[in-house]
């Protein structure tokens, strides 16, 4: 043989999920590893393999508190925008979204506050409304809730006499704070309709016994930080900062964003979806290779990487054989009957 050379770029060659991952799945005879669902693998060619575990997805939660003594006639703002890759780099995409209060105050401070706030919420959600939930953190207090415990973390509540409508950030049996992106609800004895977090179920109802501005501007990322199409426009936690008249030391992260990986039921919103003629990609990330199976809502999986040195083919004679690297990709459902075997045996290819 001659010289080797070798070419580090690596593509995926082949993918495959698993939803009853078992030791047996993997096998090795005459000389090839053979994971169910993968061509085979020639024994000594693998040169790593890398196990991704699941992560959860959190909504992150920031807030700006709003400057103690407003001025008339007076600029106050934020910038706000998203990453533009996984290396989390903001670039160019921050925009500075400010408002000018009027010449004339209503000479409480509080309120003040609110009207900036409120201004400022209104031009987020009408530049970024699919991203995030900009509006004025409250807190209320209300009475026991149906059934008791209440109102989820993340729920939509809506108040039944003013139309309110906001996001719980902060939540015990008879308090929460609450992002209000449409209204307020003011006080007295009005009906709140809660629901559940994720599916627009009816969760919770209580009645409102108080409501309290916090001085803070809320913004509350929408769920679901990437899509495999970006058709959500976006990758990453939203960076807030510094605006006229509104210093950094002003925004607090009260809950920090988790993008998640490898859940199953974002995977499955992800699956890989071919034209039936051409077989070119129309959407999604992930094509399984075999079985015809999909991810399971609700489950979580491993993803193992595993990296193989293949010979690259050429015409001719050659002093150099150049080497390439390509990459399998095993998805493994977790908590299964044989997750743990699998995960052992795959591993232990190396």
């Amino acid at each position: 043989m001659g010289n080797l050379a070798t070419n580090d770029v690596e593509k995926v060659t082949q993918s495959v999920l698993l939803n009853l991952p078992v030791a047996g799945d993997i096998a090795t005879a005459n000389g090839y590893h053979r994971i169910k669902g993968l061509r085979p693998i020639r024994q000594g060619s693998i040169l790593s393999i890398s196990k991704q575990t699941p992560v959860v997805e959190v909504q992150g939660y920031k807030t700006v508190a709003m400057p103690t003594t407003p001025l008339a006639s007076t600029k106050y703002g934020i910038s706000f925008g998203y990453p533009d890759s996984e290396s989390g780099s903001v670039g160019n995409s921050v925009t500075n979204i400010a408002i000018t209060t009027p010449s004339v105050l209503t000479g409480t401070a509080l309120t003040d506050r609110q009207n900036i706030a409120a201004a400022l919420a209104s031009r987020i959600n009408r530049k970024y409304g699919y991203a995030v939930y900009a509006g004025l953190a409250c807190t209320i207090t209300h009475g026991a809730t149906s059934p008791a415990g209440g109102f989820a973390l993340y729920s939509k509540i809506t108040g039944g006499t003013s139309g309110a409508i906001g996001y719980v950030v902060a939540t015990t049996a008879t308090t929460a704070t609450v992002v209000f992106v449409n209204g307020i609800i003011s006080a007295g004895t009005e009906a709140l309709s809660g629901t559940a977090a994720s599916d627009g179920v009816s969760a919770a109802t209580a009645t409102l016994a108080t409501t309290t501005f916090t001085g803070n501007l809320g913004l509350l990322d929408v769920a679901g930080y990437c899509s495999a199409d970006h058709k959500r426009q976006r990758v990453f936690v939203p960076f807030v900062g510094a605006g006229a008249g509104i210093p950094a030391s002003a925004v607090t992260v009260v809950i920090a964003g988790v993008k998640g990986v490898l859940q199953g039921t974002r995977m499955l919103d992800d699956v890989h979806i071919a034209d039936r003629f051409t077989d070119n990609l129309v959407s999604g990330l992930y094509g399984f290779a075999a079985f015809g199976e999909v991810p399971v809502a609700g489950s979580q999986y491993y993803l193992y990487k595993i990296t193989v040195a293949e010979d690259a083919s050429m015409g001719g004679n050659s002093s150099v054989v150049p080497e390439s690297r390509i990459a399998f990709y095993v998805y493994a459902r977790t908590a299964q009957a044989g997750t743990a075997a699998f995960d052992s045996a795959i591993l232990a290819l190396t």
